[in-house]
């Protein structure tokens, strides 16, 4: 063990000694001193110092610290605002000592006898408790813990427990010798961590359903944006609706991110067992745990047995959904007390801010409404300069403290300076002749780990490769980098190095990610020199900290042959307020926001019939921007320390220690308080309204925001457009051919050939391309003009290529006169193919035979059909996919994508695609030449046509249509699993993933694609597919019936085999000859 080192302190030159802290199991040890504010206390403040994961455990700090103060802290790294950015440590290393501090242990339980300096094992010398401790070492808990914690006597020896996860982390004291052990001991079990696994699962789940919703929620507000604009219809643009719509987007994005984070918090809560629903009621300890086992676990199984002995069918489908249910009940409950509060510590702070004279612990509740508004938007729109330094952290430096106006001397190893853009604006001189901006002294504003009093230490022990790498730039940390624990040459090298490698390992990955997927040289260029600039800064700034570190390790090397005392550098961003708006300013720019992005939005969502949406905005808002204005950070950023709570403590401390050192039950009470006070505070501040995990959703949402912008735009410039798909030109039939694969190549399709009830009568072995091909032409445009003026019509002129001269006949006039007859202005798209003198025998009479083919997705406007129908059930695929166990859920899917569906409006409901397509369906069975009829079609057209076919009971025929399995109760009306596994069939391409989309009904028929792995979105093209069937069930009868012509794309462009030739024309010819 290391000897003690005396050292004097100014004065009275009294001597310190540093106290012994061994780990019994690794053999480590840590040398403790009292606080130097405090050379008579000795009060520990353990910290938690890390944040960044919850499910981490207290990492001990078990490193060597020889004249300085004690840390006993948990090591991992903490989240940082990056809109405040860095700041300096208080008091580093995180020690705090008063003399005036409650004294944390029972008097008559601390007295310890007078003992002499002992010798251990290894010839050093401990110091008893009493020569070093007067009075006895005191334990006050620091906010940052994940729970209080726990002192008591056993076997002679006095022990401060602090409870983790899973585990407890043990200061062991020997009442005799004070000595002090730090060790770890497990306080958990296979089957508690397998429950709070089990939680958190749900936990997730029931999370990945609210992205489902705020998702589905932001997509229909843009389809109702779709039609305020007259995309889906005749009617002119209403630009006041179109803006009032629009100008929603702000506040919804800021409500959907954080009942995002909100989620993230809950989860993180239910792993670590509850810790903040038990400090957040009265309810806390056994009610508090009942209620959480209750609801995670006993009602749930309670629903599970009562369904098992009831013999229900689907008793796990009531059982998940029970679960589901009382777990967002949690939750709801959970959001409720975290705005709860969020509010009342917001006001709290306000009322004990020192430089608030105007309020006081008697100010009414309007005074502290209108200062914490006031403090809200000054903040928000008074201009800041941002000032970084490296600090030599030779003596204790206060987070309070500014590098700026205290004489630092030659601690301030640099410093850089940035003015942002909009501070130079608010500088402008015309703004203060207005009266709309004043001047002011820079006003230090703190961030968020500064009044958290969080920073991480970073020495030899708690180094790892990737920390540099993994943390954020402005990031606050405290190294060390001369002495003992200083961290070796080889780590710091290796830390940059790895930050280096890293940056440039990303940068090319992106290119080589593009590369693969078949983006042009170019293009793959272009994209690596934006990311290169976007990173260049965290490079250049990753370099220029690592010189400095070096520079300053050599030189105070050469200043100092051997190097005693641990050397400390630590980062530092500052923030400086240099103006301020005026109170006017405030107060209009307030009612600016709260009318243009509240109550303009809100009137226009009811006023265009949006309601469901409108109701939810209005409710969300309200909440969103209460929690806006009424900001624990923004306030805690100006107070600049969270123990401005310890009012009722402060009060307190002077009467108790001055009648006895122990503490009372009441002064246990306030202590207590005080602590669950400010933890909730810290975890609220840190965590949900001012985290990382805000802002991460706050750019997801953005970036969907900015996708559903760019198809709205698509489908506005684009509009509704028939369509323009072109077929190559064909090979003659008889002259070229596919012969039908046998058992010595590879077996056909069982579908290649259809039965005649759903064939086209008589074209039984062909039905399988017969139905790909109508589904292709479907993209064809049945009205052009030649060169010269002539009228033209291409879908006939394929059909007759392919059936045959007058076989089959484009029936474009009926559609047209059904669509101007019932004035359908709907966007899709769809043709109608009859078949000349083909009749089916029904009963009685003989009916025509037709086929409905549905144009797939060609515009903006088709993609955003797409999402309104099938974004919610891609989704639920997604969050089950990425569950432990997510097949599970699958029984209460439908159930939950159905209820998320329910925020549409009917007007948006009523715009839906297969809408139009049902009642054409149903118009045509009206008619004998008609009544029996096929749909087909690919794509969106495929997905129309199993959801029309379903609803119509008449058999569907997709091409890498989406599937409706999970999806089935949101159409209107709802179709039931019966009708999709008995009368819809889907052709399914490798590696297509447009069919992947909700789960297949029982009839399918998987098709090879010969596309690459990178260019897997090709295996979606029509015409791929279709050459595919052709040489997979070849273009031939086995009956004297004509055949079916081939293309040379399936050789040229999709690398099929040639066909074979019946003539003496080479395939090459005749291929020059078509073109």
């Amino acid at each position: 063990m290391p000897t003690t080192s005396p050292t004097a302190s100014s004065g009275d030159q009294q001597q310190q000694q540093l106290v012994e802290v061994g780990s019994e199991e690794s053999g480590k040890s840590i040398q403790m001193a009292p606080s130097m504010d405090d050379p008579e206390g000795g009060l520990v403040q353990v910290v938690a110092g890390g944040e960044e994961d919850d499910d981490d455990d207290v990492e001990t700090t078990t490193t060597t610290t020889e004249g300085a103060d004690i840390v006993v802290a948990a090591a991992p790294s903490t989240d940082n605002d990056p809109e405040s950015g860095g700041g300096v440590l208080s008091n580093a290393p995180s020690v705090s000592a008063d003399e005036d501090d409650d004294n944390m242990y029972d008097e008559k339980e601390d007295v310890i006898g007078s003992l002499p300096p002992t010798t251990n094992d290894n010839n050093t010398t401990t110091t008893s408790l009493q020569q070093l401790f007067a009075p006895p070492l005191q334990f006050r808990d620091h906010h940052s813990l994940k729970g209080p914690s726990s002192s008591l006597v056993f076997q002679k020896k006095r022990y401060q427990i602090y409870p983790q996860r899973n585990s407890e982390f043990v200061l062991q004291q020997d009442r005799r010798t004070g000595k002090i052990v730090a060790r770890q001991g497990k306080d958990g079990s296979i089957g508690l961590s397998f429950l709070r696994f089990l939680y958190a699962v749900v936990a997730v789940f029931m999370m990945g359903f609210v992205f489902v919703f705020c998702l589905q929620l932001l997509l229909f507000l843009f389809l109702g944006l779709t039609v305020s604009t007259g995309l889906t219809s005749s009617a002119d643009m209403d630009w006041s609706q179109f803006f009032g719509t629009l100008l929603s987007v702000p506040l919804f994005v800021y409500s959907l991110a954080c009942a995002l984070a909100l989620c993230a918090a809950f989860v993180g809560d239910a792993w670590n067992g509850h810790a903040f629903l038990d400090k957040a009621t009265s309810l806390k300890g056994v009610p508090m745990q009942w209620i959480n086992f209750c609801i995670f676990l006993g009602i749930p199984i309670l629903v599970a047995i009562c369904s098992l002995f009831a013999r229900a069918e689907e008793w796990w489908k009531y059982t998940a959904l029970t679960w589901f249910s009382c777990v967002f009940f949690l939750y709801c409950v959970f959001c409720v007390l975290v705005i709860y509060y969020e509010i009342m510590g917001t006001l709290e702070l306000i009322r004990k801010y020192e430089k608030y004279t105007e309020v006081d612990s008697s100010s009414n509740l309007m005074d502290l409404l209108k200062y914490t508004l006031q403090m809200r938007q000054i903040q928000r729109f008074s201009g800041r300069v941002y000032r970084k330094y490296i600090i030599d952290g030779e003596t204790v430096f206060n987070a309070k403290d500014s590098c700026r106006d205290r004489s630092m001397g030659d601690l301030v190893v640099s410093e850089s300076t940035s003015t942002p853009l909009y501070t130079k604006l608010t500088q402008w001189n015309k703004l203060q002749d207005w009266g709309l901006v004043v001047d002011t002294d820079d006003v230090r504003q703190y961030s968020i780990d500064e009044t958290r009093d969080v920073a991480p230490f970073v020495t030899a022990d708690t180094w790892s490769l990737e920390k540099l790498f993994c943390r954020s730039r402005n990031k606050r940390f405290i190294a060390v980098i001369n002495g003992k624990n200083a961290l070796t040459h080889a780590q710091l090298t290796s830390s940059f190095a790895c930050a280096l490698i890293g940056n440039v390992l990303v940068i090319l990955f992106v290119g080589s990610f593009l590369t693969w997927g078949g983006l042009s040289v170019g293009g793959v260029v272009f994209i690596i020199a934006l990311a290169t600039i976007a990173m260049s800064s965290s490079i250049l700034q990753t370099v220029r900290l690592y010189d400095m570190v070096k520079r300053h390790r050599l030189m105070n090397r050469k200043k100092n042959d051997e190097v005693l005392e641990n050397e400390i550098v630590y980062q530092v961003m500052e923030s400086y307020r240099i103006n301020k708006i005026t109170p006017k300013v405030c107060w209009t720019l307030l009612a600016l926001e709260v009318v243009v992005f509240y109550v303009w939005p809100v009137v226009t969502l009811f006023v265009i019939g949006n309601h469901p949406i409108a109701i939810f905005f209005l409710v969300s808002g309200i909440i969103s921007l209460v929690r806006h204005y009424f900001n624990a950070a923004s306030v805690l950023m100006e107070v600049g320390d969270i123990n401005v709570l310890d009012e009722e403590l402060t009060k307190m401390k002077s009467q108790f220690l001055a009648i006895d050192q122990s503490l009372t039950t009441e002064m246990e009470h306030v202590v207590e308080e005080d602590f669950h006070e400010k933890a909730r505070l810290n975890l609220i501040v840190g965590k949900i309204s001012h985290g990382n995990r805000r802002n991460v959703w706050i750019f997801t949402f953005a970036a969907l925001v900015g996708i559903f912008c760019v198809l709205f735009l698509g489908a506005y410039a684009l509009g509704s457009n028939e369509g323009s798909g072109t077929i190559p030109t064909s090979l003659p039939r008889e002259t070229f051919v596919y012969e039908k694969q046998g058992a010595q190549d590879a077996l056909p399709y069982p579908t290649c050939r259809m039965s005649s009830d759903i064939a086209i009568p008589g074209e039984e072995d062909t039905a399988l391309m017969d139905y790909t091909f109508l589904s292709v032409i479907a993209y064809s445009d049945s009205d052009c003009k030649t060169l010269d003026g002539t009228p033209t019509d291409p879908t006939q002129e394929y059909l007759d290529n392919w059936f045959g001269a007058g076989f089959a006949k484009d029936e474009d006039e009926v559609v047209r006169e059904y669509r101007e007859r019932n004035d359908v202005s709907s966007a899709v798209q769809f043709k109608l193919i009859s078949f000349n003198n083909l009749t089916v025998q029904t009963l009685d009479r003989e009916d025509g035979f037709a086929v409905l083919t549905i144009r797939g997705t060609n515009n903006g406007w088709d993609a955003l059909s797409d999402a309104q129908l099938w974004s919610a059930a891609w989704l639920a695929q997604a969050v089950r996919f990425v569950l432990p166990f997510g097949e599970i859920w699958t029984p209460i899917l439908e159930n939950l994508i159905y209820a998320i569906s329910q925020i549409q409006s009917s007007s948006l409901k009523n715009v839906a695609y297969y809408k139009e397509t049902k009642d054409f369906v149903e118009f045509l069975k009206q008619d004998s030449q008609f009544r029996n009829l096929r749909i087909t079609g690919h794509s969106l057209g495929g997905g129309l046509a199993a959801i029309t076919g379903a609803q119509t009971n008449t058999p569907a025929i997709a091409l890498s249509g989406p599937n409706n399995m999970l999806s089935r109760n949101t159409f209107d009306p709802q179709l039931t699993k019966e009708q999709l596994d008995t009368l819809v069939f889907n052709i399914i391409p490798d590696k297509d993933p447009v069919p992947r989309i909700d789960d297949v009904a029982q009839l399918y028929q998987r098709i090879h694609c010969t596309a690459s792995d990178a260019n897997f979105v090709d295996c979606h093209t029509s015409t791929r597919s279709l050459c595919d069937i052709l040489v997979t069930c070849g273009n031939k009868p086995r009956y004297d019936r004509p055949g079916r012509p081939t293309f040379c794309m399936c050789h040229d462009i999709f690398g099929y085999p040639q066909p074979t030739a019946k003539g003496n024309q080479t395939y090459a010819d005749a291929c020059s000859s078509a073109k």
